[in-house]
């Protein structure tokens, strides 16, 4: 009969590499008020990666006596680096648990070995999941949404257990058609980088339909890496025929056409779908379609403190004033 191979504890790390436990514990959670060599800290590192060492989640837990929400971003890489909205999203998440004194914690994805799964199905561990990123392992969500409750993001599915919120694309499209008209802009153009967004689909439903009165609607696809190329004449046949833009993700093409010497809103009024900060601090302030992030944030909190807890929410977009749009107030 095969014998269980004992677990590694901090203590043993601590042992092999000479130093005292809470050296190792600083360590390894980066701890932002303690400096060490990093000799020490590339020894450390060497015996953990060496000896399998994992984190005793349960230990922490039982510490602190309080559950943590989990972050979990579930596209193999790509992280919170390389999505604006999420790291808008966790930065609020942030500032609203820490006024109530609640704790979050980024979960690894995918989890390694028997150990990670556990640490994540564990409901004496956390008072719940927001999932980030679609799963790209299906079973994992609903075994993990069976003994948690997962809220996931901007992703549906098919599914018996998880809590969804998602982005109401129709009553999104009536919102940025209703503030154009409001605003005496009767031609949009769409530009917009891959195949088709559902958000550009609806808007150009809604135009056919005749839901929206006054404002005419196409699209065009751009590779975008064509973009850095766009010059002064391949920016005015982009913007002619149309009064506004609006703009389905990367900025880039708005940057692309103010280096081609395009006036906005002089000659070309632009809005950018996403009101991410640094789009917000550009001059003249830019025009956004995005979420309310703060309330976001406030929603998922209220999510997981409340015992009755919908299968689906659907949010709106807001419009961010600025002044790359050029309707009947400023002209």
């Amino acid at each position: 009969m095969p014998t269980k191979t004992k677990r590694v504890t901090i203590k043993d790390v601590a042992r092999l590499a000479g130093v005292h436990h809470s050296t190792v514990s600083r360590i390894i959670n980066r701890h932002p008020y303690e400096k060490y060599s990093r000799k020490v800290e590339k020894k450390i590192e060497r015996i953990v990666a060496r000896t399998g060492y994992r984190k005793n989640l349960r230990a922490a837990f039982f510490r602190r006596g309080k559950k943590d929400l989990g972050v979990l971003v579930c596209a193999q890489g790509i992280g919170l680096t390389h999505n604006p909205i999420y790291q808008e999203i966790v930065s609020h998440l942030f500032v609203e648990a820490g006024r109530k004194g609640d704790r979050l914690v980024y979960v690894p994805y995918p989890p390694q070995g028997d150990d990670g799964m556990e640490n994540i199905i564990d409901e004496s561990l956390y008072s719940g999941l927001v999932v980030f990123g679609p799963d790209e392992s299906p079973a994992f969500l609903e075994q993990v949404a069976k003994r948690l409750p997962v809220l996931q993001m901007f992703h549906r599915k098919q599914s018996r257990h998880l809590h969804f919120i998602l982005i109401d694309n129709d009553l999104s499209a009536k919102t940025i058609l209703n503030y154009l008209a409001g605003r005496g802009i009767r031609r949009l153009r769409v530009i917009h980088f891959s195949e088709a967004p559902i958000l550009m689909e609806k808007i150009i439903a809604l135009e056919k339909n005749g839901e929206v009165h006054g404002v005419s609607v196409e699209h065009r696809c751009l590779p975008f890496n064509l973009v850095s190329k766009i010059g002064n004449m391949e920016a005015k046949r982009f913007i002619a025929g149309t009064d506004c833009i609006l703009m389905l993700g990367s900025l880039a093409f708005y940057l692309a056409l103010t280096r081609a010497g395009i006036r906005i809103p002089e000659q070309v009024s632009f809005m950018n779908y996403d009101n991410i900060l640094t789009y917000r601090r550009l001059f003249p302030e830019l025009v956004t379609v995005g979420l309310d992030y703060g309330d976001v944030a406030q929603r998922i909190l209220h999510f997981f403190d409340s015992e009755h807890r919908p299968r689906r929410q659907e949010l709106d977009i807001i419009i961010g004033e600025g002044q790359t749009v050029r309707g009947k107030r400023n002209k």
